[in-house]
């Protein structure tokens, strides 16, 4: 862990008093204020932190003295416990305007509690309670002429935030509606209109300190945090987590922290969720410090009152002291310190190594410190900056670039500049002004840039590619859409791989909000992509390009695709009617057995087929399947067929299912066996393309010595192959008309029967074997191309060295990166641009693959290029 020699403190307090003398103030590490006694009670001690944080009023001892005992304040009721919190919560933020001081703040927390203690707190009387409590702030402040003779609620709002709590003012109604609000241990529903207050301010409050207004959508869902220690911002759900009680309702071990340290945390997190989205969700990584450098930022919430330069809060963020994540002792959650985020006197007096920053909170808050100390050092970044005139000016500029310096670095971060300790610790140390002030003013540009930038890297992650396009919907205008329909075009060619169509899905989504006309034609063509999620996007998004009003003709046919998923909606589809069908129909072809199943039910009630109908039929065959009824299902006959079809090619097992061969035997005519030759060779289980080539035996009726029951019978002898030894003799035996059935094994997943293979076709026509064995390298999807490599080297006795040995090692090479990844990888780089078309074809036939990223990062390197984009 970090050094923590205790340094001596100078500091005596504001003009409005000094620190307690009787009382250890909460967080305090002054060495000549260690002796005295600690404040009794959890929730005194944030009381006394939460009203003297922004300076101490006259008298505090006494003040500490006279408060409510912490017996008193635990015999309040639950909701009188979240009541009393959320009044100090607000208390802070006037204090922190500057709306109120020290000596009001104290007289008002007292009036306010003597008032529950006289009139209690309930369901019934809660709203009465906060409005009296805000008549009485009203009445000792000198209000601004923008909230003279209006409402409560919007007095309200500028007392606890100044005017950035005037900031679209008049949309807080709607948030408030439109806002998720799941409480897991919040009983009272009158807390909900305290959480969305305090919610709205603090976007507010951070919007107008960092001075830039929508870097993010409003939230979108608020969680209680079940307890006073918890905190955490979903990016994906726009869904934050918070807590503001100062009572322990968790049986959990706990210590006194500050009020409102969770929610200022995560609107942290929420301010700069779409330049932080290099950020994983889980595990550890340089992007998560930059992130909750974002978070801890927020702490110091310096606003646009006139703060005293010496009081605690002023202090903390002069000095760089700690936060409570660096007080904890061990990562056990036992016997850690009070969790104020004040001025502790235990800051490094050396620089920490960069090894031991081992917890990203740890390490955020030291780079945070080396920030602020830079700010106020002699030589520091306001040295180098115009001089203000005022040292109230003086304050208020660093301050401001305070904040510009966490823009900047998170934007470094987003353009991949930032990927260790040291990047980071660079990037602070030379910190310049003007640099900043360049980002600080051009930050849409930046973002935007490096947004598409990602989508194109092959290096990037598909977490961080899906994220990219989500910003650029949220962000972006017009002149991104090139790189997302270039995106779009590129991605949705994999339509069989999961990972590439969430990307799709995230483009799509972004071209909605958009909103260019432009993008229709490319757009409907994803109505046709195989993935129900994608086409669902894809309608939504055509309903804004195209402005369809609700209830018309169209409007209703597009909607229909967003109801394919559940039982629930596609009961909905039923009640659109014919306008329905259209989606339904996509459906037939889905990825999923289940919604082309639904689909076809939902078609049979739209219609309202009777069941002798050939239709109906055709139908009901892919529930029947989707079921795995194959003997109900065998009594359809050839209205099997289009439901077999879709099984065969989206479903790689269904062959091998039990009852499956003999449904196929008997339903499907010679005439239409073109349907199981086609997806012949694109099995890489031997026994499937076995089961397929025995049912074609089967119904045509072949006779042995017949050149086509010749090639299908290779398929199951090669299926009889034994690891150990297999027996090749009998397939070697039938000569050229093997040789498609051996093509076929290249794409095995066994390597036994590849090599075999491979023999076989050098053996039976070296010629054509050589020409087969180099399209697969090239075009094939087979994993182990390596056997196949090996075998050409020595059908063409390549020279040791030469080019062409060069090319084909680095195809035996690249199946072995899963193993042993750090020699394989400089032993490509070692073959040169002779290594270049064999990563190059594995990128192609593996996108959104974890293994793309390596493949991305080795051809960059030998290439020597920045970057490898893929399209």
């Amino acid at each position: 862990m970090l050094n923590t020699q205790i340094q001596t403190s100078t500091f005596k307090g504001s003009k409005y008093g000094s620190f307690p003398v009787r009382w250890k103030f909460p967080g305090d590490k002054t060495p000549s204020r260690q002796h005295l006694p600690e404040i009794t009670g959890d929730a005194r001690k944030t009381i006394t932190h939460s009203l003297c944080y922004y300076g101490f009023p006259q008298n505090i001892d006494k003040k500490i003295d006279k408060l409510p005992s912490q017996e008193e304040l635990n015999n309040l009721t639950s909701l009188g416990q979240h009541y009393i919190s959320f009044t100090v919560y607000i208390l802070k933020q006037m204090l922190a305007v500057g709306a109120i001081k020290p000596e009001t703040a104290w007289m008002l927390f007292n009036w306010d509690f003597n008032n529950i203690q006289n009139q209690g707190v309930n369901k019934n009387n809660f709203e009465y309670m906060r409005n009296c409590f805000m008549l009485k702030v009203r009445s000792f402040v000198q209000e601004s002429d923008l909230t003279q003779g209006k409402a409560l609620v919007m007095f309200e709002f500028w007392a606890r935030a100044g005017s950035a709590g005037l900031e679209k003012y008049e949309e807080y109604p709607q948030f408030k509606k439109e806002l998720e609000f799941n409480p897991k241990e919040i009983e009272d529903s009158q807390l909900e209109e305290e959480y969305k207050k305090a919610l709205w301010l603090e976007m507010r409050l951070m919007e107008d300190q960092v001075g830039i207004k929508g870097l993010n959508e409003e939230l979108s869902i608020f969680e209680d945090g079940y307890g006073n220690d918890y905190g955490e911002y979903n990016p994906e759900k726009n869904k934050i987590t918070a807590t503001i009680n100062m009572f322990n309702r968790r049986k959990i071990i706990y210590e006194p922290k500050s009020i409102d340290s969770t929610i200022k945390a995560e609107i942290g997190h929420w301010m700069f969720r779409f330049l932080n989205i290099r950020t994983p969700r889980m595990g550890w990584s340089i992007h998560r410090v930059v992130t909750e450098l974002a978070d801890r930022s927020n702490f110091h919430a310096i606003l646009n009152g006139n703060l005293e330069d010496r009081s605690p809060q002023a202090k903390v963020f002069k000095t760089g002291g700690y936060y409570f994540t660096s007080r904890h002792k061990d990562s056990s959650f036992n016997n850690q310190e009070e969790r104020f985020p004040t001025f502790p006197e235990e800051h490094p007096t050396k620089r920490a190594p960069l090894k031991d920053l081992t917890e990203e909170h740890v390490a955020a808050e030291y780079f945070d410190r080396l920030i602020r100390i830079k700010l106020f050092s002699q030589k520091g970044l306001l040295h180098l900056a115009p001089k203000p005139s005022s040292k109230a000016k003086v304050a208020i500029a660093r301050k401001q670039l305070y904040r510009k310096i966490v823009l900047y670095i998170s934007l470094l971060d987003l353009e991949g500049k930032i990927k260790n300790f040291s990047d980071l610790q660079k990037a602070i140390k030379k910190i310049d002004p003007e640099k900043i002030e360049e980002y600080y003013l051009n930050w849409r540009e930046k973002a935007i840039k490096a947004f598409e930038q990602i989508l194109r890297d092959g290096e990037e992650t598909v977490e961080v590619k899906k994220n990219a396009a989500k910003a650029i919907g949220h962000l972006g205008n017009s002149s991104s859409l090139p790189t997302l329909l270039q995106g779009l075009e590129y991605y949705s060619q994999f339509n069989w791989d999961e990972d590439s169509m969430r990307i799709v899905k995230s483009i799509i989504e972004a071209i909605g909000f958009i909103e260019n006309e432009t993008a229709v034609a490319a757009i409907e063509k994803q109505l046709n992509n195989a993935e129900a999620s994608v086409r669902s996007a894809a309608a939504k998004t055509l309903i804004k390009l195209k402005n369809l009003k609700k209830g018309s003709s169209e409007y209703k046919e597009l909607y229909a695709y967003t109801l394919i998923i559940g039982k629930t909606s596609f009961d909905n589809c039923v009640k659109l009617g014919e306008q329905a069908l259209s989606a339904m129909e996509k459906g037939l072809k889905d990825n999923n057995s289940y919604i082309r199943a639904l689909a076809a039910l939902t078609i049979i009630k739209i219609k309202k087929l009777e069941s002798e109908t050939d239709e109906y039929q055709k139908l009901i065959a892919y529930h029947l399947i989707q079921k795995r009824e194959y003997k109900e299902a065998q009594k359809l006959g050839r209205n099997i067929l289009p439901a077999l079809k879709e099984e065969i090619k989206h479903n790689p097992y269904f062959i091998n299912c039990e009852g499956v061969v003999p449904l196929l035997k008997k339903t499907i005519p010679p005439e239409k066996l073109s349907l199981l030759d086609e997806r012949l060779n694109l099995f890489s289980l031997s026994n499937t393309r076995a089961a397929i080539a025995g049912v074609m035996i089967n119904v045509r009726k072949l006779k042995p010595g017949t050149a086509e029951y010749k090639r299908l019978y290779a398929y199951i002898l090669i299926d009889r192959w034994e690891e150990k030894k297999p027996s090749t003799q009998e397939v070697k035996n039938l000569g050229n008309d093997a040789i498609y059935a051996l093509k076929s094994a290249l794409n095995d997943s066994y390597a036994f029967r590849v090599e075999a293979a491979v023999n076989l076709l050098l053996e039976i026509n070296r010629e054509e074997a050589i020409q087969i064995l180099e399209d697969h390298l090239l075009n094939g999807c087979g994993e182990k191309k390596s056997i196949v490599a090996k075998a050409l080297k020595k059908a063409r006795n390549t020279k040791k060295g030469s080019e062409e040995e060069r090319r084909l090692t680095a195809f035996q090479l690249i199946e072995g990166l899963a193993v042993d990844s750090q020699r394989t990888i400089k032993r490509l780089q070692k073959l040169g641009k002779a290594a270049v078309p064999a990563l190059r074809d594995t990128i192609q036939n593996s996108p959104g693959q974890y293994s793309v990223m390596r493949y991305a990062s080795i051809l960059k390197s030998i290439e020597k290029t920045s970057r490898y984009n893929l399209f």
